[in-house]
């Protein structure tokens, strides 16, 4: 379903499917590829997870199936970084994206 931001964090905590205007964030429970996750948090294995947030295609946080909510302490673009505030506020994750560190280029794998 396409959406404003500003309904974005009811589809979160509902974990609903989402697509706001552009597909620049979007919610979806399957796997979409790792985008441009540095290695290091590519660690934890895509069954395990019930829900993910997606930047543009990099996932920003994901839901396990246990319902720990996860957001990787990596920041992007001015754009994602308004995106991880969102997603953080709706799962209720204390974090402060601008003081992480920024993302190395990495390639994209799927």
């Amino acid at each position: 379903m396409r959406m404003s931001n500003a309904k974005v964090p009811a589809a979160i905590r509902a974990r609903e499917v989402f697509d706001n205007n552009g597909s620049t964030l979007l919610g979806a429970r399957k796997f979409r590829g790792w985008g441009h996750l540095p290695n290091d948090e590519k660690s934890m294995h895509p069954d395990k997870v019930a829900y993910w947030v997606y930047s543009y295609d990099t996932p920003i946080a994901w839901v396990y199936k246990s319902g720990m909510a996860y957001m990787p302490p990596v920041r992007y673009s001015k754009v994602t970084l308004h995106h991880q505030k969102i997603v953080a506020e709706a799962l209720g994750l204390k974090v402060n994206p601008i003081d992480w560190p920024l993302a190395r280029p990495t390639m994209v794998t799927r």
